[in-house]
Protein backbone atom coordinates (compact mmCIF):
# COMPACT_ATOMS: atom_id res chain seq x y z
CA UNK A 1 0.00 0.00 0.00
CA UNK A 2 3.22 2.76 1.07
CA UNK A 3 4.28 1.56 -2.92
CA UNK A 4 0.87 2.99 -4.29
CA UNK A 5 1.03 5.95 -2.28
CA UNK A 6 4.51 7.09 -2.95
CA UNK A 7 4.02 6.32 -6.77
CA UNK A 8 0.42 8.17 -6.99
CA UNK A 9 2.63 11.34 -4.78
CA UNK A 10 5.25 11.28 -7.62
CA UNK A 11 3.39 10.98 -10.36
CA UNK A 12 1.06 14.19 -9.72
CA UNK A 13 4.04 15.96 -8.47
CA UNK A 14 5.39 15.69 -11.37
CA UNK A 15 2.10 16.41 -13.38
CA UNK A 16 1.35 19.57 -11.52
CA UNK A 17 4.87 20.68 -12.01
CA UNK A 18 5.19 19.70 -15.95
CA UNK A 19 2.05 21.29 -16.36
CA UNK A 20 2.45 25.01 -14.52
CA UNK A 21 3.58 26.78 -17.06
CA UNK A 22 1.92 24.92 -19.97
CA UNK A 23 -1.53 25.55 -17.96
CA UNK A 24 -4.28 27.38 -20.12
CA UNK A 25 -7.96 27.06 -18.18
CA UNK A 26 -9.77 27.59 -21.29
CA UNK A 27 -8.55 24.24 -22.64
CA UNK A 28 -8.06 22.41 -19.63
CA UNK A 29 -11.38 20.99 -19.47
CA UNK A 30 -12.66 21.53 -23.78
CA UNK A 31 -9.87 20.02 -25.25
CA UNK A 32 -8.68 16.11 -25.70
CA UNK A 33 -4.37 15.79 -25.19
CA UNK A 34 -1.72 14.54 -26.79
CA UNK A 35 -3.24 15.77 -30.02
CA UNK A 36 -6.38 13.29 -30.07
CA UNK A 37 -9.00 15.42 -32.14
CA UNK A 38 -12.91 14.46 -31.94
CA UNK A 39 -13.43 11.38 -34.21
CA UNK A 40 -10.23 9.63 -33.78
CA UNK A 41 -9.58 5.68 -33.10
CA UNK A 42 -7.33 4.47 -30.21
CA UNK A 43 -6.55 1.19 -29.47
CA UNK A 44 -4.00 -0.29 -26.61
CA UNK A 45 -2.48 -3.24 -25.98
CA UNK A 46 -1.08 -3.65 -22.37
CA UNK A 47 -0.01 -6.11 -19.46
CA UNK A 48 -0.38 -5.56 -16.24
CA UNK A 49 0.45 -7.93 -13.26
CA UNK A 50 -2.18 -9.64 -11.46
CA UNK A 51 -1.82 -9.79 -7.92
CA UNK A 52 -4.89 -11.88 -5.63
CA UNK A 53 -3.03 -14.31 -3.45
CA UNK A 54 -1.14 -15.60 -6.67
CA UNK A 55 1.05 -14.07 -9.11
CA UNK A 56 0.39 -13.78 -12.95
CA UNK A 57 -0.54 -12.05 -15.93
CA UNK A 58 -3.29 -9.59 -16.81
CA UNK A 59 -3.36 -8.98 -21.05
CA UNK A 60 -5.37 -6.89 -22.30
CA UNK A 61 -6.87 -4.76 -25.59
CA UNK A 62 -8.97 -1.85 -25.73
CA UNK A 63 -10.64 0.12 -28.11
CA UNK A 64 -11.71 3.97 -28.08
CA UNK A 65 -13.63 6.98 -30.08
CA UNK A 66 -12.74 10.35 -29.15
CA UNK A 67 -16.21 11.74 -29.27
CA UNK A 68 -16.65 15.37 -28.13
CA UNK A 69 -19.98 15.69 -26.47
CA UNK A 70 -21.64 19.34 -27.08
CA UNK A 71 -19.14 20.09 -29.05
CA UNK A 72 -17.27 21.04 -25.67
CA UNK A 73 -16.50 17.91 -23.77
CA UNK A 74 -13.80 15.39 -24.36
CA UNK A 75 -14.90 12.13 -23.83
CA UNK A 76 -13.88 8.76 -25.88
CA UNK A 77 -16.02 5.58 -25.40
CA UNK A 78 -15.51 1.99 -26.39
CA UNK A 79 -14.51 -1.22 -24.68
CA UNK A 80 -11.92 -3.38 -23.23
CA UNK A 81 -11.15 -7.54 -22.82
CA UNK A 82 -8.78 -8.86 -20.84
CA UNK A 83 -7.45 -12.43 -19.62
CA UNK A 84 -5.51 -13.54 -16.68
CA UNK A 85 -3.25 -16.07 -16.55
CA UNK A 86 -1.63 -17.51 -13.08
CA UNK A 87 -1.35 -20.25 -11.06
CA UNK A 88 -4.84 -22.13 -10.98
CA UNK A 89 -6.81 -19.29 -11.81
CA UNK A 90 -8.15 -18.01 -15.28
CA UNK A 91 -10.09 -14.53 -15.43
CA UNK A 92 -11.84 -13.57 -18.53
CA UNK A 93 -13.00 -9.85 -18.63
CA UNK A 94 -15.38 -7.78 -21.48
CA UNK A 95 -15.78 -4.07 -20.29
CA UNK A 96 -17.33 -0.99 -22.04
CA UNK A 97 -15.51 2.25 -21.00
CA UNK A 98 -16.02 5.91 -20.85
CA UNK A 99 -12.95 8.13 -20.03
CA UNK A 100 -12.60 12.04 -19.78
CA UNK A 101 -10.07 13.55 -21.28
CA UNK A 102 -8.14 16.93 -19.18
CA UNK A 103 -5.49 18.86 -21.36
CA UNK A 104 -2.66 19.71 -19.30
CA UNK A 105 -1.32 22.11 -22.12
CA UNK A 106 1.86 19.32 -22.87
CA UNK A 107 1.52 18.37 -26.15
CA UNK A 108 2.18 14.68 -26.40
CA UNK A 109 0.74 14.32 -23.16
CA UNK A 110 -3.15 13.12 -22.73
CA UNK A 111 -4.64 12.58 -19.02
CA UNK A 112 -8.01 10.83 -18.61
CA UNK A 113 -9.76 9.92 -15.76
CA UNK A 114 -13.09 7.31 -16.45
CA UNK A 115 -15.20 4.12 -15.51
CA UNK A 116 -15.14 0.31 -16.60
CA UNK A 117 -18.72 -1.68 -16.32
CA UNK A 118 -19.12 -5.15 -17.48
CA UNK A 119 -18.85 -8.89 -17.05
CA UNK A 120 -15.88 -11.19 -15.94
CA UNK A 121 -15.77 -15.05 -15.57
CA UNK A 122 -13.58 -16.73 -12.56
CA UNK A 123 -12.21 -20.26 -13.92
CA UNK A 124 -10.57 -21.63 -10.50
CA UNK A 125 -8.68 -25.06 -11.43
CA UNK A 126 -10.22 -28.01 -9.65
CA UNK A 127 -13.15 -25.86 -8.12
CA UNK A 128 -15.26 -24.76 -10.98
CA UNK A 129 -16.03 -21.48 -12.66
CA UNK A 130 -18.60 -18.03 -11.54
CA UNK A 131 -19.39 -15.10 -13.72
CA UNK A 132 -20.24 -11.48 -12.38
CA UNK A 133 -20.27 -7.74 -12.89
CA UNK A 134 -17.23 -6.33 -13.80
CA UNK A 135 -16.92 -2.42 -12.56
CA UNK A 136 -14.77 0.33 -11.29
CA UNK A 137 -12.41 3.45 -11.66
CA UNK A 138 -9.49 3.80 -13.98
CA UNK A 139 -7.28 7.10 -14.41
CA UNK A 140 -4.12 7.06 -16.61
CA UNK A 141 -1.92 9.35 -19.16
CA UNK A 142 -0.76 8.62 -22.51
CA UNK A 143 2.48 10.08 -23.66
CA UNK A 144 2.76 9.69 -27.52
CA UNK A 145 6.04 9.89 -28.96
CA UNK A 146 5.23 10.55 -32.94
CA UNK A 147 1.72 11.23 -34.10
CA UNK A 148 0.26 8.26 -33.86
CA UNK A 149 1.99 6.00 -31.37
CA UNK A 150 2.37 5.91 -28.03
CA UNK A 151 2.73 4.25 -24.09
CA UNK A 152 -0.03 4.55 -21.54
CA UNK A 153 0.57 4.25 -17.91
CA UNK A 154 -3.38 3.43 -16.35
CA UNK A 155 -4.18 2.14 -12.98
CA UNK A 156 -7.51 1.02 -11.29
CA UNK A 157 -10.11 -1.57 -12.15
CA UNK A 158 -9.06 -4.76 -12.21
CA UNK A 159 -5.22 -3.77 -11.95
CA UNK A 160 -3.33 -1.37 -9.95
CA UNK A 161 -0.64 -0.31 -12.63
CA UNK A 162 -1.39 -1.63 -16.56
CA UNK A 163 1.05 -0.38 -19.08
CA UNK A 164 -0.04 -0.22 -23.00
CA UNK A 165 1.25 0.10 -26.21
CA UNK A 166 -1.15 2.78 -27.64
CA UNK A 167 -2.39 3.70 -31.47
CA UNK A 168 -4.07 6.59 -32.62
CA UNK A 169 -5.95 6.48 -36.37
Amino acid sequence: MKTKKVFAALFASFMIAASVSAFDGATFWKEYGGGIKNGDNIVHIGAAPYLSGVFGLHVNGTYEKAVHINNMLPFTFGGTAGFTFASGISVVNVDALAKYHFNFGIEPLDVYAGVVLGAKGVFLKGFGSAFGFDWGGIAGATWFFTDNMGVTLETGWPYWLNAKFTLKF
